[in-house]
């Protein structure tokens, strides 16, 4: 899970985290990362969308992947994209894995 997408108010969980990315993306892409629900992001920049699958914005097209509810995570619907995500998300923002830092 290279990246995590958030620009405006699209993002893989569907509900408004914030416009771009917001501390609210990225401890819930560290929650994800670690496998804990209560893992937070002590540091993290927004950077642009990499050339590499990642979570997606929610119900982009059909080279997105529903992985239905995380109920652990407290989600309702979540999406990833195996393929390049610049194919379909180079406008956007997003958090790369390498650049956040998970407590």
């Amino acid at each position: 899970m290279p990246q995590w997408f958030c620009t405006g108010t699209c993002n893989p969980v569907g509900k408004d985290l914030g416009p771009n990315c917001q501390q609210a993306d990225a401890d819930l892409y560290c929650a994800l990362l670690t496998g804990d629900p209560e893992a937070t992001a002590s540091a993290w920049k927004q950077g642009t969308v990499i050339e590499a699958g990642g979570f997606c914005c929610l119900g982009q097209d059909e080279s997105t992947i529903d992985l239905g509810p995380q109920p652990v995570y407290d989600i309702e619907a979540l999406c990833y994209q195996e393929s390049n995500m610049q194919a379909n998300h180079m406008f956007g923002y997003a958090i790369l894995k390498s650049e956040v830092t998970c407590e």
